[in-house]
């Protein structure tokens, strides 16, 4: 069950991956980078504020204990994006080679948004920036899992680039005809 349900969201974010890629030029890896960055700020602010409304001591070393943790999580995960980024320039088939860890990382990630659901659906307390952050863990690591596409020019850039080009013909100067060159 849980690989049916690994399969059909890679899938999704596959194509939504495709989609964004060819459309604006953003990649799985651009994404991947922005959701772990998301996750990063979203789990530093819920124990910053923490710190801010607790006043017990131990609370609020707890909250730095999980802030340092949170960076070096951010760290390792930004490092593991960029490398799987430049091994991909360098060969698009090097996911093939990470697959079995790619896939147990997307495994052990919907066991967690699982646990997690259940626990909100419990407790109904839970803070919604760990939320926000579990979601963007969650779809990260099937960003990373996704295969780019290869490297070509967007359609909006393109689109750009045509529309530049009409502008800047409709606001040349038309050339001025010289009288002399015309009695020759």
């Amino acid at each position: 069950m849980l690989l049916y349900i690994d399969m059909i969201t890679l899938g999704r974010v596959q194509a939504f991956q495709d989609w964004t890629q060819s459309m604006f030029g953003l990649d799985c890896f651009f994404w991947a980078k922005l959701l772990t960055k998301i996750a990063f700020m979203t789990y530093v602010l819920e124990y910053i504020k923490d710190i801010a409304i607790e006043k017990v001591g131990i609370s609020i070393f707890i909250s730095v204990v999980c802030i340092l943790w949170a960076t070096q999580a951010f760290y390792r995960g930004m490092n593991f994006i960029e490398k799987t980024e430049k091994d991909c320039e360098k060969n698009r088939e090097v996911l093939n080679k990470q697959f079995v860890l790619l896939v147990i990382n997307r495994l052990l990630c919907i066991k967690f948004l699982i646990l997690f659901v259940v626990l909100v659906t419990l407790f109904h307390d839970i803070p919604i920036l760990l939320a926000t952050a579990s979601v963007s863990v969650f779809f990260a690591h099937y960003f990373v899992s996704c295969t780019p596409l290869p490297p070509s020019q967007s359609k909006v850039k393109t689109w750009l680039k045509k529309a530049k080009e009409k502008v800047q013909e409709a606001f040349l100067p038309e050339p001025e005809t010289c009288p002399a060159a015309s009695f020759q």
